[in-house]
């Protein structure tokens, strides 16, 4: 915005920038209403940006986190690089790939996403990690949302989902395979 020269006996008038102003409320003990997404909001303030990829970040490391603890009980030995999560080959079920997605607004693109990661992991890496025999595991923060994409991601695209419920339980996706269900708990 170009300021005007000033003229003789007027103010000078410097304009200030316009950042959107977010109104407190009152912390309840239930979450939040969601508003709509608008992502010209979003990226219109980079505090907001920071603050949503900083939590995005913290609940992707929580997701790692469980996974490595849940693995390492089952006596594996998780493994990860720049791009992969994590790795691990268990005892009895064999070697698989994990991709974590933390949610948020756009969920459908993070599964998406992870679905092109998981295969292209898989593809890049082979000769590290043993082969194309590599079973591959998305890992989500929830169950799947849309009611098609399990059968999708576990049928069509041979992909394992699963997610940690309230207590920290791994569940799986019932078109999932009785893969790396630990032997207490798998039927007989």
């Amino acid at each position: 915005m170009p300021i005007e020269p000033e003229r003789a006996g007027e103010p000078r008038v410097v304009p200030q920038p316009m950042a959107e102003v977010y109104p407190l409320r009152e912390r309840i003990a239930a979450p939040p209403v969601a508003h709509p997404y608008d992502r010209r909001r979003e990226m219109s303030d980079p505090q907001l940006r920071r603050i949503k990829l900083q939590r995005r970040n913290l609940a992707h490391k929580e997701l790692i986190d469980k996974m490595d603890a849940w693995l390492r009980r089952l006596g594996a030995q998780p493994k990860e690089n720049d791009h992969i999560d994590l790795f691990a080959t268990i005892p009895r079920d064999g070697s698989f790939i994990f991709e974590m997605k933390s949610g948020g607004e756009s969920i459908m693109e993070q599964i998406r996403k992870g679905l092109s990661q998981l295969y292209e992991y898989r593809y890049r890496y082979r000769g590290v990690i043993g082969g194309n025999n590599i079973s591959l595991c998305l890992v989500l923060p929830e169950a799947p949302p849309i009611p098609w994409m399990a059968d999708y991601l576990c049928r069509d695209r041979d992909i394992n989902i699963c997610w940690f419920d309230q207590q920290d339980e791994l569940q799986w996706h019932e078109l999932c395979p009785n893969t790396m269900i630990p032997p207490a708990a798998s039927p007989n």
